[in-house]
């Protein structure tokens, strides 16, 4: 089966042979992402934890994306804060791409 007629008025069809891949390099918000340990989502919080972590932003957005484990996220949250803590007390703070000082959530603080 190559095609199907889908309206018999216009002739429309669709090809069981011919695909569109659409692919985009867009970091979204994991769909379990727990702001009371990771805070507000931003792509820049997410590249530093996979450099603080050690992990790739793919590898986060999956164990993330996929656990809605507490202990998970309450350890990349803690551990990052941790991190933002030491760079601001040697005078590096880190900061958001709105200007804002980075910080995880009220539960890891």
């Amino acid at each position: 089966m190559q095609w199907k007629i889908t309206n018999s008025i216009t002739g429309a069809s669709f090809s069981y042979i011919k695909y569109k891949i659409i692919l985009n390099d867009i970091l979204e918000k994991p769909a379990q992402w727990l702001s009371g340990y990771l805070g507000t989502f931003s792509r820049t919080k997410v590249y530093l934890m996979s450099q603080v972590l050690g992990l790739s932003p793919k590898e986060i957005s999956d164990i993330i994306g996929l656990s809605t484990s507490i202990p998970v996220q309450n350890y990349y949250g803690r551990t990052l804060q941790i991190y933002l803590n030491q760079q601001k007390a040697a005078g590096t703070p880190v900061y958001e791409d709105d200007g804002t000082l980075m910080a995880m959530g009220a539960s890891v603080q």
